[in-house]
């Protein structure tokens, strides 16, 4: 049996095809929307291995799941070391690692205790992560003490590296092969940023990308003491 009411809006839409091509182009700004405020997953769970290949969008968004703005800093007195595959959390004392970064640098997280560090997880293939980086920039320079450590879970190098001589940021640029770091600070989305206050304490952490990057990490760093 014919839907009448189905054939008659059948009709209306060929009368105004441009109505319905607006209504599908507004429908795609709105999915990109959300798209690039959530995140990418990564296929770690906590305590496992990392499998991070290319994911799909995440529902998980910092004005949710992150910290507060504003959190209280650290005690560095009371802080302890989350066991390894335990997620961290705000006044933890941040995980240590060394790492090599694409320039040479060889150093290691407990040498920059003294300063106030942005931890960023993120992939060459991830929107989010990508969107996001501008901000972070904006951060560095308007912060010159800010070390920003920026850990790709990029399986292929090649890519990496190409999107990073693409980009022109200052960031410490670090390839976590095997996902060594990543299975310290366990999650199963990125971008996934921390903040690590002088006293190597945990302050904030966000997965997913802020609706305003900028306003949202200034905000964690100032209550971290930068």
């Amino acid at each position: 049996m014919l839907n009448i009411r189905n054939n008659q809006a059948g009709r209306e839409k060929l009368r105004n095809p441009h109505a319905t091509v607006l209504a599908g182009a507004a429908a795609l700004l709105l999915l990109l929307a959300l798209s690039l405020s959530a995140g990418c997953t990564t296929g770690q769970q906590p305590g496992g291995e990392s499998s991070a290949g290319q994911g799909s969008a995440s529902s998980a968004n910092s004005d949710s799941t992150g910290a507060a703005e504003g959190g209280a800093q650290g005690d560095a007195t009371s802080a302890a070391t989350p066991a390894p595959g335990e997620q961290v959390k705000e006044g933890d004392t941040a995980p240590d690692f060394s790492f090599a970064a694409l320039d040479g640098t060889v150093s290691s997280l407990a040498e920059l205790k003294g300063e106030v560090v942005l931890l960023n997880f993120w992939a060459s293939w991830c929107p989010p992560c990508v969107a996001e980086m501008p901000d972070i920039e904006r951060l560095r320079e308007a912060y010159p003490s800010l070390k920003v450590l920026a850990v790709s879970l990029d399986v292929d190098e090649a890519e990496m590296r190409a999107f990073i001589e693409e980009s022109d940021y200052g960031f410490a640029w670090i390839h976590d092969v095997g996902y060594r770091i990543a299975n310290l600070y366990p999650e199963s989305a990125i971008p996934y940023t921390i903040i690590i206050d002088r006293d190597g304490v945990i302050t904030a952490t966000f997965l997913g990308s802020p609706r305003d990057p900028f306003a949202t990490y200034e905000s964690a760093l100032q209550a971290a003491g930068i």
